[in-house]
């Protein structure tokens, strides 16, 4: 009913606009018969006046059979108008509405315009007219011709448009500028909007896939407006990382390949190490779901030890951080334990545990739990690679070559 409501209130504006100007016009011209009734019956506008009004008057009055008809139909009257101001409100508060600055932006714009091409015209005149004795080549500011254009378009002399249009370039440079900030703005607006649009379609997509129905409709969607958004700008973070999510729910491995280097690439141009090493984590963790060998567990490997590096240089870690840290320890030790490198995985898994637990929250301790599990499932005497000590001591090497 709302949406009915509002279509009809902005689809109808410009008629709404012409009656509500019509209305105050009829407004206006009551009040000023009633001020002349009013002063007229005084009598200091004279006799004839004075004659004239109960001419036209009196013969409706007559027509009135008593007191409370007059009364009710003054009740009425007194309706109407209020009607008929509310009515103005109403267009009122449309007409200069947020939702309609850009129509009567346009709106100013045309009339500034016409205005320009008003005041333009005897300039172009007057610098193009041809010099006495010269028909032949047409003149260049012409000083009598162009004083007279000046003063048509409202300047007593040259050094007075001067010092008007030095003072006006000054304020439309400030213009541009700040049409410029709102540009900028506009486009934040319109970039977070897509995002927004995006995680309401991926939300939608987790929905139907818990109630059991079909999510890929509404994950193209979410797809669609991420890349809506990296159309306005290609290195934006939480888009590239959001497509590169939806992406690889779809299928699309490389599609989300793709965008995982784009975010650790972007994120390094940004100085973002915190978002780096998200993206690390992001396409290790899709390489380790893939990988079928050795190869793609030593390429998951090394995302896992960049991931490690990046958010080294943080320092004393935020919550979210400590969270993130948590997440890729048990990623590189989930990719250890394929790897049958049970005494790193161990050492990994170890500090996972600690990072999550100690963050107590609901979502931390549920990797906990799994941690731990993860843990258990080791071999309790292994507590070397193979049983041996040469591997603990040559653990560096494989942190830095996988």
């Amino acid at each position: 009913m709302v949406d009915v409501i509002e279509s009809v209130v902005l689809g109808d504006f410009m008629f709404s606009a012409r009656w509500a100007h019509r209305t105050l016009v009829g407004i206006c011209i009551f009040i000023a018969v009633a001020v002349v009734v009013y002063v007229g019956w005084e009598g200091w506008l004279g006799a004839p006046i004075k004659a004239s009004i109960r001419t036209l008057v009196e013969p409706l009055l007559s027509k009135i059979p008593n007191a409370d008809v007059l009364d009710r139909i003054a009740r009425v009257l007194g309706a109407a108008g209020t009607a008929l101001t509310a009515a103005y409100g109403v267009y009122k508060g449309i007409y200069y509405a947020d939702h309609n600055l850009p129509e009567r932006l346009r709106q100013f714009l045309s009339r500034a315009d016409d205005r320009l091409r008003r005041d333009r015209l005897p300039l172009v005149q007057a610098i193009t007219e041809a010099r006495a004795g010269e028909r032949a080549r047409p003149s260049v500011f012409y000083v009598f011709p162009l004083t007279r254009a000046l003063k048509e378009i409202g300047f007593r002399d040259l050094d007075a448009a001067e010092k008007s249009l030095k003072e006006a370039l000054r304020q439309i440079e400030e213009q541009i500028n700040i049409s410029d900030r709102q540009k900028l703005n506009m486009q934040e607006q319109k970039i977070a909007a897509h995002i927004l649009r995006g995680s309401i379609a991926s939300a939608r997509a987790e929905s139907a896939a818990v109630t059991g129905e079909s999510p890929d409709e509404a994950r193209h969607a979410a797809e669609e407006e991420f890349s809506k958004a990296l159309d306005l700008r290609p290195k934006d973070l939480d888009a590239l990382e959001l497509r590169g999510r939806q992406r690889e729910l779809r299928g699309n491995r490389n599609g989300a390949l793709e965008d995982y280097d784009q975010l650790t690439q972007a994120a390094h141009d940004a100085n973002e190490a915190f978002r780096a090493a998200r993206a690390y984590r992001l396409r290790g963790e899709l390489i380790e779901r893939y990988a079928t060998a050795q190869v793609g567990l030593r390429d998951a490997s090394r995302c896992f030890d960049a991931a490690l590096t990046a958010i080294g240089t943080l320092g004393s870690l935020k919550a979210h951080q400590s969270y993130e840290k948590g997440l890729l320890l048990k990623a590189y030790g989930r990719v250890q334990i394929a790897k049958k490198r049970t005494w790193s995985a161990r050492n990994l898994l170890q500090d996972a545990h600690t990072t999550l637990v100690s963050l107590k929250t609901p979502e931390a301790i549920g990797h906990a739990v799994e941690v731990e599990q993860m843990l258990r499932s080791l071999n309790p005497t292994a507590d070397r690679d193979q049983g041996t000590a040469v591997e603990e001591k040559r653990t560096w090497w494989q942190r830095l070559f996988g």
